[in-house]
């Protein structure tokens, strides 16, 4: 039945490089609801037609001394929009701290002002409420509403053309936005100290900027087990570079909370070199290479034994590592569907509008 098209905003709302959004807009959509603009900066004030605003990522603020504090003024003039105009707000926790954002006093206030002024806020992981506590907002964890993180399976088709990387040899891929927060150089580190001539590592991705791809290009010169393809990969290159990878490494550091390049690697049945994060802690841990680890120093070694350990595995039969990639795609087909992130987006909309 339809809901008579009510207007829900959506944050941000124009996001072609990102299938989260594409997807969840899409989910909206399908249940009968309207889904507009939400971005206050583009709308100019439109969102107030919206009974209800989702935001994602909103609580960024810029680095810069005086940019920060104009976001600061903005978001928290938008959220104050939204109490006038009784448009209900809910927040999607997405990081226990915004990546591109220095975790400073008023980027800490932007946070739990968000989450005060939330009426729903959304976990990707079901873990996440043990670390939306850290925030200390009144209430918080009753606010939370679980919606899993939809799957990535025929976002960006399939790959039916010709092996592009050697068959014989393990193959380790890096894949995503290469910037200094995801660790890139700590792949390199293991590269060069694992050397094994049936491994190869990739590191594939638009880089931050060029300075940080020169940077990448002149530690890995001489490293014939290392393959940089920095650059930005299109829709259709997607599937190219993750169906000719055996497994997919994500270094994160112990702040990271919510992977969706992990779904992304379980919807092409990859599995993944991964810390102990909130994400992998949905799904069965016996089919990925779970690790931990307390400080930088121990990252790297606890990271080289995972990688021993998969390196182990490959070399007694290959299938042991495709096996557990398969199961997790098994895994996110049943618990990831669009149909259930449809229910429970659905669910929510319906306690709010």
């Amino acid at each position: 039945m339809k809901n008579d098209m009510i207007k829900i905003g959506y944050y941000p709302f124009n996001n072609d490089t990102n299938a989260f959004v594409k997807i969840s807009k899409a989910a909206i959509a399908s249940i009968g609801y309207e889904v507009t603009d939400a971005n206050i900066k583009v709308t100019k004030f439109h969102f107030i037609n919206n009974k209800c605003v989702i935001l994602n990522w909103f609580e960024g603020l810029n680095n810069d001394r005086f940019k920060k504090i104009k976001d600061y003024i903005l978001k928290s003039c938008y959220l104050f929009v939204c109490l006038i105009f009784r448009i209900k707000i809910v927040s999607v926790f997405h990081n226990r701290k915004p990546h591109n954002s220095k975790m400073s006093a008023l980027q800490y206030r932007m946070i739990r002002k968000l989450f005060e002024k939330s009426d729903k806020i959304i976990i990707l992981s079901k873990q996440s409420t043990q670390y939306i506590k850290e925030f200390k907002v009144k209430d918080v964890v009753e606010k939370c509403f679980y919606i899993p993180h939809p799957n990535y399976i025929g976002a960006y088709g399939e790959y039916v053309g010709e092996k592009i990387f050697d068959v014989n040899k393990l193959k380790i891929l890096f894949f995503g936005s290469v910037s200094p927060y995801k660790n890139i150089e700590l792949i390199i580190e293991v590269a060069k100290k694992i050397k094994n001539e049936n491994v190869e590592f990739y590191i594939v991705g638009k880089p931050s900027d060029k300075f940080y791809a020169e940077h990448l290009l002149n530690i890995c010169q001489n490293e014939s087990n290392i393959h940089l393809i920095l650059k930005f990969i299109d829709d259709i290159e997607v599937a190219k570079y993750i169906s000719n990878c055996d497994i997919m490494i994500l270094p994160y550091d112990n702040s990271s909370l919510n992977s969706g390049t992990a779904i992304l690697a379980f919807s092409f049945a990859k599995t993944v070199i991964c810390p102990d994060i909130s994400t992998v802690n949905d799904y069965n841990k016996k089919n990925m290479y779970i690790y931990s680890y307390e400080n930088d120093d121990e990252h790297l070694s606890v990271l080289i034994e995972t990688c021993q350990k998969v390196i182990s595995d490959f070399e007694k039969n290959s299938r042991i590592i495709s096996y557990k990639g398969e199961s997790m795609k098994q895994e996110v087909i049943k618990k990831n569907s669009f149909e259930i992130v449809c229910k429970r987006y659905n669910e929510l909309l319906k306690k709010l509008v």
